[in-house]
C-alpha cells in the first residue's frame, strides 16, 4: 500500500513539473511573438509632410463630395481655402524647422 502512495506521489509531482515547463515556454513563446520592431520614428518634418498629403487627400474627396451633393461654387471655394490654410500653416513650419528654428521640433 505504501508502494502505491510514493507511485502516486511521484506521478502528481511530474504532472506538476510537466504543467509549469509548458507554461513557462508557453509564456517564452508568446513574448516573442509580440515583440515586433518598432517602425522608425519620423522627422518632424515627415510627419508635416504626411500630414499636407493626407490634408490634400481629403480635399479632393471632399470636393467630389460637394460636387456631387451639387454644393454652389462659392461653398467650394470657402472648404477649399480653409484646408489650403492648413496646408500653408505646416509648410511655414517646414520652412522654419529647416532654417533651424528649435521652437518647432516637437
Amino acid at each position: 500500500m505504501q508502494a502505491r502512495g510514493k507511485s502516486n506521489l511521484v506521478s502528481l509531482l511530474g504532472i506538476i513539473v510537466v504543467s509549469v515547463i509548458l507554461a513557462l515556454l508557453g509564456a517564452m513563446l508568446l513574448t516573442q511573438a509580440s515583440r515586433k520592431p518598432a517602425p522608425p520614428l519620423k522627422s518632424p518634418i515627415q510627419f508635416r509632410e504626411d500630414e499636407i498629403r493626407n490634408l490634400e487627400k481629403l480635399l479632393a474627396e471632399d470636393i467630389d463630395e460637394a460636387t456631387k451633393e451639387g454644393k454652389p461654387k462659392a461653398a467650394i471655394d470657402e472648404m477649399k481655402a480653409k484646408y489650403q490654410a492648413d496646408i500653408d500653416k505646416l509648410k511655414a513650419q517646414i520652412e522654419r524647422i529647416k532654417a533651424g528654428d528649435p521652437a518647432e521640433v516637437p
